[in-house]
């Protein structure tokens, strides 16, 4: 496969599909009509399409463009022109397991025609893993997704992986997904990063993660969706309430961008989104992995919750603004810490002796942590002392 291809894909955080050994990459050029197999391969500029199919399948792409002639396809192949047929027939015998349409050039139209047979109930019976990021999505499209997704119309639905990462969602769309999914007992994983959801949408993500027992969700990705600390807070207070035995991961970077407090006349920081959600954890021991980089973080008041989370194994905390108390008081409670495994402070603003010191004796406290993450700050001899210290003293961790 062209490595071009590849790295492509990577860049646009493709899942890795189910089934592999009996997967086909398939990218189309072609006008023509064109019947793809698993050993054939070909190439298009605008669309990127991923199918996981078994030994057996075979998908039949067409794609019909009358002139102004109205005499057959038009040979001079434009990939601007808005096609009149775009059409992919699937046999009903051939099983798609994985989907994946990585698209931010195609019309709208095009977009419709071409996914609406591969998101219909009766493809998708099939289906485990669904990834349309960086696809804006029409609304009839977007209304036939939500329809698969809602079993009580549906009847099945076996998606377990959803990627919807900067599909232009908003506060409209996010509520309606997050209402046809609350009854889907199937869905384990959720990517909805980049899709400006805002506060408005939060009491639908909390109704549906709280819908014990038919929410079966591991993983809950919502990054950058403009979500304050207030919305974030909530979600802290739900989560130590119901106490979900299932998700096992919460991403929620970029979010808790500084705002003005009216009524005490002071910046809000994402100090309290995250005391709440730590609080949660240590109640709610089914979650193990948190990630709050770009969250703006400073004085780590919520680092005490730490202590006594048994639980945590997986910690970002990249890209912070996190200070000289805060720093400290995150160190001493890591360092007593014996879960977490994984912790990446990357990119804060240790710099000072003292803060060095701090982690130097974390490193050497800690015999549990495996993986540190600590670029991007600026140390000077003495701090890369201290950590060197520690180093030399710790027989955990391996990078």
């Amino acid at each position: 496969m062209d490595n071009t291809y590849v790295d492509k894909l990577s860049a646009a955080q493709v899942p890795p599909k189910y089934n592999r050994n009996n997967s086909v990459d398939i990218i189309l050029k072609d006008i023509d009509i064109q019947i793809f197999d698993l050993n054939k391969i070909i190439e298009r500029d605008t669309l990127d399409v991923s199918l996981g199919l078994d030994e057996s399948c075979i998908v039949e792409f067409i794609y019909k463009e009358s002139n102004a002639n109205g005499n057959g396809k038009d040979k001079d192949k434009d990939n601007t022109t808005i096609p009149n047929e775009y059409i992919i027939n699937i046999d009903n015998k051939n099983n798609i397991f994985g989907f994946c349409c990585v698209s931010n050039q195609l019309p709208p139209i095009v977009l419709i025609r071409l996914l609406t047979p591969i998101l219909s109930i009766k493809t998708c019976c099939y289906m485990t893993m669904l990834d349309l990021s960086y696809t804006i999505i029409p609304f009839p499209l977007f209304e036939v997704l939500c329809k698969t997704l809602n079993v009580l119309l549906s009847g099945y639905c076996p998606i377990k992986r959803l990627l919807l990462n900067r599909c232009g969602l908003g506060l409209k769309g996010g509520i309606e997904l997050f209402e046809n999914i609350y009854s889907n007992l199937y869905l384990e994983e959720l990517f909805v990063n980049g899709n400006n959801l805002s506060d408005g949408c939060m009491n639908d993500i909390i109704s549906y993660i709280n819908n014990i027992p038919i929410c079966k969700l591991r993983i809950l990705s919502l990054g950058d969706n403009s979500l304050t600390t207030n919305s974030l807070s909530s979600l802290g207070h739900a989560l130590k309430l119901k106490r979900n035995k299932y998700l096992h991961t919460i991403h929620i970077q970029d979010n808790c961008q500084s705002e003005l407090n009216p009524n005490i006349n002071m910046l809000v920081t994402g100090d309290e989104a995250a005391d709440d959600i730590c609080n949660a954890m240590t109640c709610n021991h089914s979650i193990n992995t948190l990630n709050m980089n770009n969250c703006n973080l400073f004085n780590c008041i919520w680092a005490d919750h730490l202590r006594i989370c048994t639980n945590i194994n997986t910690l970002y905390l990249a890209n912070n603004q996190i200070n000289d108390k805060g720093m400290q008081l995150l160190c001493d409670a890591i360092a007593i810490n014996c879960s977490i495994r994984y912790c990446d402070i990357s990119n804060n603003t240790i710099n000072g002796k003292i803060i060095a010191s701090s982690v130097g004796n974390m490193i050497r406290t800690n015999q549990t942590l495996r993986y540190l993450n600590i670029s991007g700050n600026i140390l000077n001899d003495e701090g890369w002392s201290g950590i060197g210290f520690g180093l030399g003293l710790n027989k955990s961790l391996i990078t």
